[in-house]
């Protein structure tokens, strides 16, 4: 991660100063802009990448164009503060801090008030049918559906990932009205669907598909039954060199027993 690197005898994180500058400017840049593609643009404009390393192999990789997702995992990573996660417990790491406490929770609270921290659910709760679907026909990114309030109107709209992340000059292409992208992608299939050529053109490759299946799945059924009658074997075997060593026979109302038996007793 930036601003460490692993000892390779106490195998314990080690900070790289001029990485850990960077680190605690990218929290600084954040509280500074105000949001994660104000700070990213500001981030292209000098020119950062982001961590380049080798390998235990001596493989070289080197850094990359920051973009928003890059970004918040180091504004969220609590490891920069001298703090370790642990089955979702935050401790005190044996680490040096790269940054303090302080700074690290008001990146957290600012982060909250943007609204940055919600789920693929809440931003998705007004069912965008064309949701990872769409792509950008400038560079192929997908086009993410969003949307905007004036007043009680609500506007969607999808956008190109590339711009999101990365900013307007990096993915020109304009953000486009979700309702009439959806409308005009519903129209064209129904006239797919009234197409009788095409309607048994599918019926045909349904077909097809169905029957090239079935030699597959008579194959995997025979396998699955092959798998279980060598189970049952093997579970014959162990429990015959059980007896043969001398141990008391498992009895069928013992929880040990596998595989279990179905009880008799009814409701």
């Amino acid at each position: 991660m930036l601003g460490y690197t692993i000892d390779p005898v106490s195998k314990r994180l080690v900070v790289i100063p001029d990485e850990a500058e960077t680190g605690a400017q990218l929290l600084a840049l954040y509280l500074e802009r105000g949001s994660l593609l104000a700070a990213v643009r500001e981030i292209h404009h000098r020119g950062w990448t982001t961590k380049s390393w080798t390998t235990r192999k001596g493989t070289h990789r080197p850094g990359n164009v920051w973009d928003k997702a890059k970004l918040r995992w180091v504004l969220t990573n609590v490891t920069y503060a001298g703090k370790t996660l642990h089955h979702g417990h935050i401790l005190n790491g044996e680490h040096e801090a790269i940054v303090d406490e302080d700074t690290l929770d008001r990146v957290q609270e600012l982060i909250r008030e943007n609204g940055n921290g919600c789920g693929g659910t809440v931003r998705n709760k007004h069912g965008a049918l064309l949701k990872g679907l769409s792509k950008c026909g400038r560079c192929g990114a997908a086009m993410a559906h969003h949307y905007t309030k004036k007043g009680t109107r609500l506007y969607r709209y999808y956008v190109c990932t590339t711009a999101q992340k990365q900013g307007r000059a990096a993915g020109p292409t304009p953000s486009l009205p979700a309702q009439e992208i959806v409308d005009f992608v519903v129209q064209q299939l129904r006239k797919l669907a009234c197409d009788p050529d095409l309607a048994r053109q599918v019926f045909e490759e349904a077909s097809r598909q169905q029957q090239t299946s079935i030699p597959r799945l008579r194959a995997e059924r025979m396998r699955l039954q092959r798998k279980r009658q060598h189970q049952a074997q093997e579970i014959k075997r162990l429990m015959a060199a059980i007896a043969a060593a001398g141990c008391p026979a498992t009895t069928a109302s013992s929880p040990d027993v596998w595989p279990p038996r179905a009880s008799s007793t009814r409701s």
